[in-house]
């Protein structure tokens, strides 16, 4: 959250001091320096360990960057991570659940839990935007472009049972949803479009993105033994962002007297 709150920040100061900040440029007509906020959705697919957990994970992302006149880009990201296709669930219950996968409340009734995973995103990127490349783009902003950086996930299983089930509630809770912390690098290819119109403007890439994983609970009830192994985890996605460009546009106008 420290993040999302720091982005936030540079958010509100580019959108309040661009005059101070950006000089009057027209994009169709050089290569400028100028800020930017992304705000998108894609979806990934997991490998590695990941892919035994794991299915289709759905993502949302906010990002604020700035591109320099050398088409040299540094990019904030923070994102949302969810996914309904658990593959471990059975597994999680196995030692308290009836044959069919049910739970017994002190009610003497059925529950069957709802089991998601979700976590929070955040990253930096350092990537180069490649103008005319192989054809020629609209103006000298735009074109396929590449990142590499830092990101992290911070996960967990989403479990949903009622107050009538003690045994999944509170710190019990905790020794089932799988908190963990994955950290390493990802790798982008895709291609940025900026319009001198602000509001017509996009990226879309491929993400690569490889962790190494830790439990940060340690101890599973489920399997009844410590976690403390690190795995390799990896995330492929593709993702598709609207852009909001942030400086000063020049007048397109002249007028003589």
């Amino acid at each position: 959250m420290k993040i999302l709150n720091f982005l936030i920040a540079l958010l509100f100061l580019a959108l309040t001091n661009q005059s101070k900040l950006f000089s009057q440029i027209s994009l169709k007509d050089s290569c400028a320096n100028l800020g930017y906020l992304h705000f998108g959705a894609g979806i990934g697919k997991p490998a590695g360990n990941w892919s035994k957990k794991y299915g289709i994970m759905p993502q949302v992302d906010l990002e604020f960057g700035f591109k320099s006149k050398k088409n040299w880009s540094f990019t904030g990201n923070v994102g949302f991570v969810y996914t309904d296709k658990v593959k471990i669930r059975t597994q999680l219950f196995q030692d308290i659940d009836t044959f069919d996968g049910l739970l017994i409340d002190t009610n003497g009734e059925l529950v069957f839990p709802d089991v998601t995973a979700q976590g929070w995103a955040g990253g930096i990127r350092l990537g180069k935007t490649f103008s005319s490349l192989f054809w020629k783009d609209p103006n000298p902003n735009s074109g396929l472009f590449v990142e590499a950086g830092y990101k992290f996930i911070r996960h967990k299983l989403n479990i949903q049972v009622p107050l009538t089930l003690p045994i999944m509630l509170n710190d019990y809770l905790k020794g089932y949803d799988r908190l963990t912390f994955s950290q390493g690098v990802n790798f982008i290819l895709g291609y940025r479009f900026f319009n001198n119109k602000r509001f017509l403007n996009f990226i879309a890439f491929t993400e690569f993105a490889v962790f190494y994983s830790q439990n940060l609970r340690g101890f599973n009830y489920d399997t009844r033994s410590f976690d403390k192994q690190k795995t390799l985890d990896v995330l492929s996605s593709m993702k598709i962002m609207w852009c909001l460009p942030l400086y000063q546009r020049a007048p397109e106008s002249f007028y003589y007297y």
